[in-house]
């Protein structure tokens, strides 16, 4: 509340939206406020309003759902590239491209797949990868933004899923990519 100009009242819930506990809090304090119980919310409102509306502890919120889609699979984002009209070779899980075990790449993705380029030569291409979590998709986007500008490929990525492109692909055709993984997520 310190810069805070008028009078707040907040609202603790648990995770099921129960709410564990109500306080009033005064404009400009500076004043610390916990829950009487462990809360994973809170809201705060113009204070009066839940006494206004009868709201009390015990009550239950009705909680939104996620916004966030399953995310695709590796595989589909692949087929939605040759579907757009992508260039798009051979592709298999990563787990099956020779040397990825010796390859640095963080092991935070739950499933990748690679794809081929065939005009950008043998070997050459992108990776698809599935996250369960941001905090394990900022690991891979990362590791590919820390190497060295000669290195570091082309990097997209929507909800939970990441794009990695080689840099041999002109940056035009590479955010093609880009954008049917923002149409595919």
């Amino acid at each position: 509340m310190e810069n805070t100009p008028i009078p707040l009242s907040i609202a603790f819930m648990d995770s099921e939206g129960r709410i564990v506990d109500i306080q009033d809090m005064q404009p400009l304090d500076e004043t610390l406020h916990y829950p009487a119980e462990p809360a994973q919310y809170a809201l705060e409102v113009n204070q009066g309003f839940f006494a206004e509306r009868g709201v009390q502890v015990g009550d239950t919120v009705e909680l939104p759902q996620s916004s966030f889609a399953e995310p695709p699979g590796s595989a589909e984002v692949v087929q939605a590239f040759r579907d757009a009209g992508l260039e798009v070779g051979e592709s298999y899980p990563v787990e099956q491209e020779p040397g990825w075990e010796e390859r640095p790449v963080p092991r935070t993705y739950e499933e990748a797949t690679r794809f081929l380029i065939p005009s950008l030569g043998a070997d050459a291409g992108g990776r698809v990868f599935v996250f369960g979590s941001e905090e394990d998709l900022r690991a891979v986007r990362g590791f590919y933004e820390d190497l060295a500008s000669s290195e570091r490929p082309y990097v997209y990525d929507e909800g939970l899923v990441l794009v990695q492109i080689s840099n041999q692909l002109p940056e035009g055709e590479a955010e093609r990519y880009g954008t049917a993984l923002k149409e595919t997520v």
